[in-house]
């Protein structure tokens, strides 16, 4: 049995995801948490610049530990459907628009050549390639009024169609990643520009015994299904103007156009060669031009997610604190620990904290470690709140420390060089407003420390492949 997952399907799971947001309550939100470094690895510590952060493993026990290590959680704030930036570059080759090739909008190599994807993003806008001069490298600047209504060829024999503008002031307009718009609601341009065009044709199957005398007709129907009236490319042995068709060793080789006249308004098409059996499909245009549908033109298989953590977030998020991983949480639970409860700002803090009866001395080192002095319950020191003598802590199932519940009573405080800080006692014990354990890892990176302060805002935009 053979299967496949389509890249419509993986479009549409695209669309549902970014759908559940709108739907789903409490939702997604964008978490970031883990202060202590990174384990040394071959002698390789974190503050290498050669240090590699650890690759996730996907495994159930890393996935619960991303929702111990969280130091905030924050509402997703908008959403995207995103393509690869794939940027003009001269001297690329790109790909031509071919709706029965599976890999048109992959790089890769065939033979000594490299073929980049048949769409690329340019001036602030994205095009498709529908002709590359016979796989020949693209050496044209591309002007971004060039392509308004019309397909035009340019100096290298490129033949490229307008699909859509960018967004520049997009929260998603990034290097690597651009949002793309929705469905026109007026497809009149579009249409005009590129609607049903039949563009090239691909030989598959040139046929055999050939004389060279057969008609060749392109046949097809219009959006209503109507029958389009019958385009002759071939009669009594002579090519018909703007087509021309190679016949070598009695089959077809190639048919090409010998001027940028294109048919237009099919829905769909096909080559007939009169008398002869063959296989040449014509290539088209989707029936209302390219860029009506940006999303179902292009590979927008990746949702964009987008939060911004600005400061202390009213004093949900810690600052001076680094953080190590950031993660995507569908419905973690808020408890009323909260002090006043306020779920107004749409985040959420996590940490669980220790009373002390003074915090004088202690510093927030990452990695430091909090030691109950008789119940042997061990955590990760996260930060330090002077003013209401709190520690917060977090435990995982790194040896390092232990996940047993701390107590009142004595703690000490061990730094990673090495110093012990005695003398303090465990007053109280508190929780965040963040339900501990509760929500599903959706998502994970890894990544070297992020130290946040009152004066910073970090932007982070997770890309979501299907």
């Amino acid at each position: 049995m053979s299967a496949i997952i389509t890249n419509q399907f993986r479009k549409n799971s695209r669309e549902l995801f970014i759908d559940d947001f709108s739907t789903s309550n409490p939702g997604y939100f964008i978490g970031i948490g883990k202060s202590e470094p990174w384990p040394t690895i071959n002698g390789v510590e974190e503050s290498n610049i050669n240090y590699t952060v650890p690759l996730p493993t996907n495994t159930i026990v890393e996935k619960s530990d991303v929702l111990k290590n969280l130091i905030s959680l924050l509402k997703v704030q908008e959403t995207f459907a995103v393509i690869p930036r794939n940027e003009w570059v001269s001297g690329r080759v790109y790909k031509v628009y071919d709706p029965s090739d599976p890999n048109i909008f992959n790089y890769e190599t065939i033979g000594s050549t490299a073929y980049y994807p048949c769409y690329m993003t340019h001036n602030n806008h994205v095009f498709v390639c529908l002709n590359n001069n016979n796989d020949g490298p693209s050496i044209t600047n591309v002007a971004q009024t060039t392509f308004a209504q019309s397909l035009d060829r340019i100096t290298d024999g490129y033949l490229w169609a307008y699909v859509c503008s960018l967004n520049t002031t997009s929260n998603f307009y990034t290097d690597q990643f651009v949002d793309i718009p929705a469905d026109l609601t007026d497809p009149t341009a579009s249409r005009n520009q590129s609607g049903g065009v039949v563009y090239g044709f691909k030989v598959i199957d040139g046929g055999s015994g050939l004389d060279g005398q057969e008609d060749i007709l392109l046949v097809g129907k219009d959006s209503s299904g109507a029958v389009k009236i019958d385009v002759t490319l071939r009669s009594g042995g002579n090519d018909v103007s703007p087509y021309s068709v190679t016949i070598a060793s009695e089959t077809i080789t190639d048919i090409s156009f010998t001027a940028d006249i294109f048919p237009s308004g099919y829905s769909e098409a096909s080559i007939i060669v009169v008398g002869k059996d063959t296989n040449i499909q014509p290539l088209v245009a989707p029936i209302d031009g390219f860029g009506y549908s940006s999303r179902s033109d292009l590979p927008s298989f990746y949702a964009g997610l987008y939060a911004s953590y600005v400061g202390a977030e009213g004093g949900e998020a810690p600052i001076n604190i680094g953080f190590r991983q950031v993660s995507l949480i569908k419905d973690p639970t808020r408890t009323d620990n909260d002090s006043p409860a306020d779920d107004s700002l749409d985040i959420y803090d996590t940490l669980q904290y220790l009373v002390l009866n003074s915090v004088d001395g202690i510093t927030a080192d990452a990695g430091t470690i909090i030691k109950h002095g008789s119940n042997g319950a061990k955590a990760y020191l996260d930060y330090v709140d002077p003013t209401n003598s709190r520690v917060y802590y977090h435990q995982n199932s790194s040896g390092d420390i232990n996940q047993k519940p701390f107590e009142t009573g004595a703690v000490e405080f061990i730094t990673p060089g090495g110093t012990t800080i005695t003398g303090k006692s465990v007053d109280a014990l508190g929780d965040g407003e963040y339900d501990q354990g509760s929500g599903q890892t959706l998502f994970l990176e890894n990544r070297k420390a992020i130290l946040r302060n009152s004066n910073q805002q970090e932007d982070i935009k997770l890309v979501i492949q299907f």
